[in-house]
């Protein structure tokens, strides 16, 4: 598929492993998609999940941050709006609130799978690197309540991972 339209109305089948170098333009879709997905559903949520803070503050929430609407950077907020960024740090509680009252999470694999990923109910994932297989099994199980959109980022310099192996499997 094109780089630059990766499907986002919902559908059941929207689950997609984006491989290529590095500058390559993955991180900017994913925000694009992240951000498209809280804007077209109502209280829509999305999960990002980085290797480490470091990279989510500078990579990932860089980018959505710069996608979002400028109303929401700069205008008033709500009662449930909970909004605040910095370059420096990323979005305060690594996370923020829309108007509509959906909202972006930021987590990383360095954390622990149960306490960053049970319970989760989301619209959208987006996984980046070297994101356990364990992870990707969890959110596909997930993803149906909501029938959540799911894109995992790889640049491969690790060679085939065993979550990339679980994409690669059985492909034509």
């Amino acid at each position: 598929r094109d780089l630059h339209s990766f499907p986002t109305r919902r559908s059941s089948d929207l689950v997609m492993l984006l491989m290529g170098g590095q500058r390559s333009g993955k991180t900017e879709l994913s925000a694009r998609t992240q951000v498209e997905i809280i804007n077209e559903i109502e209280a829509g949520v999305f999960f990002d999940f980085h290797m480490t803070k470091d990279r989510s503050v500078a990579d990932h929430q860089k980018q959505v941050f710069n996608y979002l609407p400028l109303a929401w950077k700069r205008g008033k907020r709500t009662a449930g709006e909970y909004f605040k960024y910095t370059e420096h740090g990323g979005f305060s509680g690594q996370a923020f609130n829309t108007p509509s009252g959906g909202g972006g999470f930021f987590r990383t694999a360095r954390q622990d799978r149960d306490t960053a990923l049970q319970g989760t109910e989301g619209d959208g994932y987006c996984f980046d690197e070297k994101i356990p297989v364990d992870w990707i099994t969890e959110t596909m199980a997930r993803k149906s309540t909501r029938d959540a959109r799911v894109l995992v980022l790889f640049t491969p310099l690790w060679g085939r991972t065993p979550t990339v192996q679980l994409f690669v499997d059985g492909a034509v």
